[in-house]
């Protein structure tokens, strides 16, 4: 999928939670499918939903922790409807491509599409 181009949403969210935050999509699905067989899902969900990064800005700054862990540096400027960011290895001379996004709350879809840019760069 290119980030560049994916609308923010939960296909663009499980990108984000495999390629980002390490998370094995098809254990997670597992885990979901395990826990409805169990009863322990509410409201029938049978699968995996990932945390909603690039639509919730609380999601969203969890990423932003997982990337200063890692040894980024975010850079983000933002008004009402768009927002750019971008991640930089620190000590790096120069930062890879600033992402922007602009659809809803733009914030964590360009933070989101930042993080993938970096970890493909980086």
């Amino acid at each position: 999928m290119d980030a560049m181009h994916t609308p923010a949403g939960v296909a663009f969210d499980k990108q984000v939670a495999a390629e980002v935050m390490g998370i094995d999509l098809k254990e997670a699905q597992v885990s979901a499918v395990m826990a409805n067989i169990n009863g322990d899902m509410a409201n029938g969900a049978t699968g995996y939903t990932p945390p909603s990064y690039s639509t919730d800005i609380r999601d969203a700054w969890g990423l932003v922790g997982e990337m200063l862990e890692r040894g980024f540096e975010l850079n983000l400027w933002a008004k009402q409807d768009e927002a750019q960011a971008t991640f930089t290895p620190k000590g790096a001379k120069e930062a890879p491509t600033t992402v922007i996004g602009g659809h809803g709350d733009p914030v964590p879809e360009a933070i989101c599409k930042a993080a993938l840019v970096a970890m493909h760069v980086g």
